[in-house]
């Protein structure tokens, strides 16, 4: 299933400290949008995850974490 349609909630909470810094989930509108180019593309899981902008990387939650706590100010050092 695209990740917006999966039965639980994936994310990431990035804490320093004890203070919580930053926070994201997975969820990406693109598959809902467009459907997932890789499966169109009939590319096995686990590689290639830059042909779809609903599966690349950088859409995750982990960097995206790290940036909610940077653009909220926060060092992630």
């Amino acid at each position: 299933q695209p990740p917006s349609k999966q039965p639980y909630h994936v994310g990431c909470v990035v804490v320093k400290d004890n203070i919580i810094l930053g926070r994201a989930n997975n969820y990406n509108p693109y598959h809902e949008q467009h459907g997932c180019e890789r499966r169109k593309m009939n590319i096995p899981s686990g590689v290639d995850y830059n042909l779809c902008k609903g599966c690349d990387p950088q859409t995750h939650s982990e960097p995206r974490a790290i940036q909610h706590a940077k653009d909220s100010g926060h060092d992630t050092n």
